[in-house]
């Protein structure tokens, strides 16, 4: 396994452009391999228990105010 990895990474050098320096030396240009900007952000336990329990709490609100609306439209038809 590592022979091919180290083999892989020789054909990705071997495949850059040779270049010239300012300075006279000789180099290889290779593409630099850039890390993934867009990784998926890692939430906290605790953040996630924080999100839960504001769902929780505007859920049984809304439960409830739907509750009282009713209560409220029943006994005003009386």
């Amino acid at each position: 396994m590592m022979k091919a990895l180290r083999d892989k990474e020789r054909a990705k050098e071997a495949q850059g452009e040779v270049v010239t320096r300012s300075d006279g030396t000789i180099a290889r240009k290779v593409k630099r391999r850039r890390r993934r900007s867009e990784q998926a952000n890692q939430d906290s336990p605790e953040r996630e228990k924080k999100r839960l329990l504001a769902k929780v709490v505007i859920g049984a609100t809304l439960c409830l105010f739907l509750f009282l609306t009713i209560l409220f439209l029943i006994l005003m038809q009386k």
